[in-house]
């Protein structure tokens, strides 16, 4: 078959930006340029396991971000309770990845991160 285009979009973030937990419904691709990018990733059953127990926002579900959530402030490491391997303790269940220059991270739509 045949792929066809639809739509694209763009974002670039300076250094030390961080994104609140958030949820996009269109598969997504981060391509590192320049110095390193940690990005924590959950499945939705994670979020909503959090969110029942009250760790996270019900926002995060109805809306698809913690950004209004000020108890969300940090590092990945304080926020999620990372372990030395990168898997969450705490918050919500996921684990952290990190990108340097020339890595490529592909996002199935529907992935927190």
């Amino acid at each position: 078959g045949k792929v066809r285009y639809k739509a694209s979009s763009i974002w670039a973030g300076a250094g030390q930006t961080r994104t609140p937990l958030h949820v996009d419904w269109v598969h997504a691709v981060i391509y590192q340029i320049a110095g390193t990018k940690e990005v924590f990733l959950a499945e939705e059953a994670a979020v909503v396991d959090a969110v029942a127990r009250g760790s996270l926002p019900e926002g995060v579900l109805t809306e698809g971000n913690t950004d209004n959530s000020a108890h969300l402030t940090g590092t990945l490491a304080e926020v999620y309770g990372l372990d030395a391997d990168g898997r969450s303790t705490r918050v919500v269940e996921g684990r952290a990845v990190v990108l340097r220059p020339g890595d490529c991270l592909l996002l199935p739509a529907g992935l927190y991160h």
